[in-house]
């Protein structure tokens, strides 16, 4: 693993250019003089008691602002249990929510953003998603190996706990499909043999099918196309309906379009980036597969 930079550097650089759909509410004084929230995270066996000001957990998450009303029985006790989420992560959570994320290296680890993402996922709170995904391509893009680590460690996690087709999975299989171009990633045929084949071989096809066509498009596009780290705004992040940066992409979450000139973010496509058609004849430097 290349060495960390200086504490704070990939969380300011995350902040740069991108929108301010990530950042989190202002944590004033006196939500510190509110009855505080009692919130008991993880398993029965191993949980951790967490006493929390309600009014920016309920700024910033609808699953917090429904469950505290008091038409729930957790606003009416001010009591809220979260036995299925993972302690850290939680804690990561509390630590963005006031302000502190940038303070500690476990915010540089791809495999622990990834696990912030899908909290926020859960807790229905995009801006902690668009933070993590953020921080997580600023760090892909000063060290690219943050890349083949997701391929190793994170992509069957993010398969497993997120839907197909949610803007995580489809930034990790962006991620993957690109190192594939690249002379220090992985080549295709590393990639099948990884773990012995187990890796490739519990893949989904459908997600198979997703890397191998975008990486395919990838090699086509040649050095037009940028790393998905790279793209600036509001790429890859969550949006409500109604929620926009600009009018081009109102009510959308933002994948980025490789075809576009300017590399600039566009609407949600699916399928492959550019919603362009498979090709059957390419070189590169995985030929022969």
């Amino acid at each position: 693993m290349p060495p960390k930079p200086p504490n704070g550097e990939l969380a300011r650089e995350a902040a740069r250019g991108f929108s301010a759909c990530a950042n989190p509410p202002v944590s004033k004084a006196g939500h510190f003089r509110e009855t505080p929230v009692k919130v008991v995270v993880g398993p029965s066996n191993n949980s951790k008691t967490f006493y929390l000001a309600p009014t920016p957990l309920k700024a910033t998450s609808p699953y917090f602002r429904a469950c505290l009303s008091e038409n729930f029985k957790e606003g009416a006790e001010n009591l809220v249990n979260l036995p299925d989420i993972d302690v850290t992560t939680f804690e990561s959570f509390i630590e963005w929510l006031f302000g502190g994320c940038e303070k500690h290296d476990k915010w540089y680890d791809v495999q622990h953003l990834v696990q912030l993402w899908i909290l926020g996922d859960s807790i229905m709170c995009k801006g902690l998603q668009n933070t993590a995904i953020d921080i997580m391509r600023a760090s892909c893009s000063s060290y690219p190996i943050h890349t083949t680590m997701m391929l190793h460690r994170s992509l069957s996690f993010i398969i497993e706990h997120t839907r197909e087709g949610s803007v995580l999975f489809e930034y990790a299989i962006d991620s993957v499909a690109h190192a594939l171009t690249q002379v220090e990633g992985p080549t295709l045929n590393e990639l099948e043999t990884l773990e012995g084949g187990k890796y490739w071989a519990n893949l989904p096809d459908t997600v198979k099918v997703a890397i191998l066509t975008r990486y395919y498009h990838y090699v086509q596009l040649g050095s037009a196309v940028p790393s998905p780290s790279s793209y600036g705004g509001c790429c890859y992040h969550v949006h409500d309906g109604n929620d926009t940066t600009d009018g081009s992409r109102a009510g959308k979450n933002v994948i980025p379009d490789p075809m576009a000139k300017n590399n600039q973010c566009s609407s949600k496509k699916k399928g492959i980036p550019g919603g362009l058609q498979p090709v059957n004849t390419l070189k590169s430097r995985n030929d022969g597969l």
